[in-house]
């Protein structure tokens, strides 16, 4: 049995001119434990290279080592044999699945799955690929600061925001699976007449969350819903967009920051894939993230505080006081970017809250592109999502850039900011 066709390892080899052999020790992939990979070499065929010294075929051939140096090492394997030796069987279980393994192997429980959400899935990591190259290379190329326009929430936008959106438009008008596209940056949806009828799914993201933080080097994100179009007799239609919540078929966001991750969820729990660039994949790294109950950070723009509500007011008054039996007080901890403050208290709990104002009590934040899909990938993590009085996914939508306040996180801690807002606390 075939386990993987790429394997990627890191490791440092110790080379001499009395030792011209790859007795390699390595840390596994998974970074958990060193590994002896004399016996994987075995299994394979193929080059590998070792810093600046190249061997090719198996252990011991190619270019003579002249002086006792260490290498750096990378080892790039392509898998030509069954995997049979024991310990060589427990290193390959230690190589995480891609995000495409994964989506297959979860549709392989459902008889009926054509492998469309599959390949929608995986143009999504492309886009978030293309995003986060412009992104490694947005100070060195004239690509930070805006673009002079105002986008349809009449905000300024930023040179990033329009390439972003741009990348996900071009990539899903060629993907035959989409064929309706809404985005936070345009006024009115995009329809895809070649993607129909075979494209069965509609696409509405953001393209770039946290926009502000693009010329400051902090993180940044993108988040996305996506529903299911059954018609066959028309394309859809503005309407058929603007849905429930409850209707989403899949929900996930992007972050980009020390690292690339692509978090997302079906309805069956929430898995979180972090793009390894050397050889290009996303791989699984966060299996069945659940939100701890409660938690003891906070996160939220305490420059509008003067705007708020007494009740909110008195919220966050009680998160401060020092009460050790309780836990508290919380830590504020602010990026300025949905996504990568949710993805914080994901791991950790907490909560994360942008509020109406007293002369704004719609909120700030929208309910297609932003607010559902964090309610939908929070909820199937074991947390909560309210606009304050009502749970996010049941929020009636009305129009395609409607606005919600949002309180989201661990459930304690959403159901403590409910009482306050409401004055049962």
């Amino acid at each position: 049995m075939l386990r993987l066709s790429r394997a990627s390892f890191f490791c440092r080899c110790l080379l001499s001119p009395s030792n011209q052999s790859c007795g390699v020790t390595a840390n596994a992939v998974s970074g958990r434990r060193a590994t002896d990979l004399q016996g994987v070499l075995a299994q394979y065929d193929g080059g590998f290279d070792l810093g600046r010294c190249k061997f090719g075929g198996g252990p011991g051939e190619g270019a003579a080592v002249e002086k006792k140096e260490w290498c750096e090492c990378r080892l790039l394997f392509t898998q030509t044999k069954p995997a049979i030796l024991s310990h060589t069987e427990e290193t390959m279980r230690e190589f995480p699945l891609t995000l495409t393994q994964f989506v297959i192997q979860s549709q392989a429980a459902y008889p009926g799955a054509t492998g469309e959400f599959s390949s929608l899935l995986t143009q999504i990591g492309l886009v978030g690929k293309l995003i986060a190259q412009d992104l490694r290379r947005a100070g060195l190329i004239n690509i930070l600061g805006t673009t002079g326009d105002t986008n349809v929430q009449g905000e300024t936008v930023k040179k990033l925001d329009a390439i972003a959106n741009d990348d996900f438009v071009r990539v899903f008008q060629s993907s035959g699976h989409v064929c309706a596209l809404a985005s936070e940056e345009m006024e009115k949806p995009v329809f895809l007449p070649g993607n129909w009828p075979h494209g069965k799914y509609m696409l509405l993201f953001d393209p770039l969350d946290g926009s502000s933080n693009t010329d400051n080097n902090m993180p940044l994100g993108a988040i996305f819903s996506i529903l299911k179009y059954d018609r066959t007799d028309r394309l859809p239609t503005e309407a058929e967009l603007i849905r429930r919540g409850t209707e989403q078929v899949a929900a996930g966001y992007l972050l980009y920051g020390s690292s690339t991750m692509l978090v997302y969820t079906v309805g069956q729990g929430v898995y979180g894939f972090t793009l390894e660039p050397g050889i290009g994949e996303y791989l699984l790294s966060h299996e069945r993230i659940k939100i701890p109950d409660k938690g003891k950070v906070y996160a939220t723009n305490e420059g509008n505080y003067s705007k708020w509500s007494e009740g909110i007011k008195k919220y966050l008054g009680s998160l401060k006081v020092n009460d050790k039996a309780t836990g508290r007080p919380y830590s504020g901890r602010y990026s300025g970017c949905l996504v990568a403050d949710v993805h914080r208290l994901l791991l950790g709990g907490g909560i994360y809250l942008y509020p109406g104002e007293v002369d704004k009590p719609e909120g700030k934040l929208r309910l297609l592109y932003e607010a559902n899909p964090m309610a939908l990938i929070v909820e199937q993590a074991g947390g909560k999502a309210s606009t304050g009085t009502s749970r996010i996914l049941e929020v009636e939508a009305k129009k395609l850039h409607q606005r919600v306040p949002l309180f989201i996180g661990s459930r304690h801690d959403v159901e403590q900011a409910e009482l306050y807002i409401q004055g049962r606390a």
